[in-house]
């Protein structure tokens, strides 16, 4: 998109601005006609919910032209210069720039505010005027659910006044992407931090099929997933230069297969965009800041980068091996001939028990939409929710209850098994093999990772002299890599030891 077709399309956006004053000037128009309501109500020779319908015609307009207005100033501020430099397309955020990058309350207020103009102009009086009861029950929960809305944001708001000062611009791929997270919020000593860099790329996919009357169609749908993310957990900060903030160090090395940052106003139907996520550790839902970060590949990218840690150490939450290993649910025993059992299963009293009410929710709900909704398959579409949920829980349920691993190191040998009972996958080894434990990327989690451990078998094609590995989990859902390299270099050492004990 060049200059000039720019400049034309903003002159345009601002022409369509000014068209937003003829919905104003008709809402103006009404308010003669909503004040002779309101005074007859005052007398008593009107209903409240006459009052509603006078209340409609100004409100509409005021509220499509504010909407109107506002949507039509977003896409002005989209449409701006490109960068005169095309091979650094960070320039083209002023804050990049800066290596600041500082978060507001803007977005998410007149967010609000705007939904509650709607409630309060469009939603209320419609309602009101209808006098109908399924309407009045809407309109109270459209309230309730606003207020919980509401709720939220006033709860993140010292999150959305975050900054973000870069140490290296851009995040290099093959290279290094760090700085300090500045929170405008003093937290209690010992806090820990969980800080997520993440690359989320959304796809436009195009989806054809066939409508009710036969006739075929198509569409698109935008499809996000997390291609990559890193996480560290921070408990040791660095010192603050005022008394409510809280700085947050980090630092990562980005693989140098990982897709940059998507160039400025791009048309491609894939988006690439990467996010800094900071965190208090362990707290589910909502809270955090969350940074829209540049990562481009540079010149001195490399495949062979790594990052060094040391600087991290200081401040990475330390790993109490012990607590983890109790928190997977490992038993040790002695077996005969002097060697060891260890044995990991995750059952979780409270877990399950919330489980099986949810379970039983789900039930109570499926069957209330089977026996009360007509017809079958509007039943089966009320239904398919908490089916599917119900499936998800039972899933767990019994993976809980089913999935064990166990090592066992004997005299000349050890045997490892792992899976659900009965249907075990196991791998032993020689006297003169060793075990290789790995930590291993099991799935993505909001902002962040579960690991786990595996352990390895070296196995050798000796007419292609080529190398394989036979895996089996032994450890799972480990919060991050830190506590999945701990626990596996727990794993080594302890067998070795094991083995030692029981040769004597």
């Amino acid at each position: 998109m060049g200059p000039n077709t720019m400049l034309f399309l903003r002159i345009a956006i601002s022409a369509f601005q000014l068209l937003c004053i003829l919905p104003l000037l008709f809402a103006m128009s009404q308010a003669n006609p909503l004040i002779a309501a309101v005074q007859a109500a005052w007398s008593g020779n009107a209903s409240i919910s006459e009052v509603c319908w006078k209340i409609l015609p100004v409100s509409g307009p005021l509220f499509l032209a504010m909407f109107g207005f506002l949507c039509l100033a977003a896409l002005k501020q989209t449409i701006k210069q490109a960068p005169q430099d095309a091979s650094q397309p960070w320039l083209a955020n002023p804050m990049w720039v800066e290596k600041h990058i500082r978060l507001n309350n803007r977005g998410q207020f007149w967010s609000v505010v705007s939904v509650l103009a709607f409630y309060v102009g469009i939603v209320v009086p419609f309602c009101v005027g209808t006098q109908k009861t399924a309407f009045l029950i809407f309109c109270a929960a459209f309230g309730l659910v606003l207020l919980l809305i509401a709720r939220v944001f006033w709860l993140n708001r010292r999150w959305n006044t975050a900054e973000l000062r870069m140490a290296t611009l851009p995040g290099v791929i093959g290279g290094p992407f760090s700085g300090v997270a500045i929170l405008q919020q003093a937290f209690p000593a010992g806090t820990a931090f969980d800080v997520c860099l993440k690359c989320e790329v959304s796809q436009s996919v195009r989806k054809k099929g066939w409508s009710s009357t036969g006739e075929r169609t198509r569409g698109s749908e935008t499809i996000s997933q997390t291609v990559w993310s890193s996480t560290l957990s921070i408990d040791k900060l660095l010192p603050a230069d005022s008394p409510n903030r809280t700085l947050v160090p980090f630092g990562f090395a980005i693989p140098i297969d990982c897709e940059p940052t998507s160039a400025w106003q791009s048309s491609t139907r894939k988006l690439t965009a990467w996010y800094l996520v900071v965190k208090e550790r362990n707290k589910v839902g909502f809270g955090g800041a969350v940074f829209t970060v540049p990562v481009f590949v540079t010149p001195a990218s490399s495949p062979d980068y790594v990052l060094d840690q040391e600087f991290l150490k200081p401040f990475e939450v330390a790993v109490d091996v012990e607590a983890v290993l109790a928190r997977a649910g490992l038993t040790q025993e002695v077996v005969a001939g002097g060697g060891q059992r260890l044995a990991l299963e995750k059952w979780d009293s409270s877990a399950a028990f919330s489980m099986a009410t949810t379970s039983l929710f789900c039930i109570a709900l499926v069957v209330a939409f089977l026996w009360t909704v007509r017809p079958l398959m509007g039943a089966v579409f009320a239904a398919l929710f908490p089916g599917a949920l119900l499936v998800t829980v039972l899933y767990s349920l019994l993976d809980m209850l089913l999935w064990k691993s166990t090592v066992q190191v004997d005299r000349n040998s050890m045997r490892c098994q792992s899976g659900w009972r009965g249907f075990q996958k196991s791998l032993t080894f020689a006297e003169e093999e060793r075990p290789v434990f790995s930590a291993k990327l099991d799935r993505l989690k909001e902002n962040g990772e579960w690991y786990r451990v595996d352990v390895c078998k070296r196995t050798t094609n000796s007419e292609f002299n080529e190398e394989f590995f036979d895996a089996i989990p032994l450890v799972r859902r480990l919060d991050g890599r830190a506590e999945a390299e701990a626990v596996a270099n727990w794993f080594d050492q302890h067998c070795q030891t094991a083995a030692l004990g029981a040769t004597v």
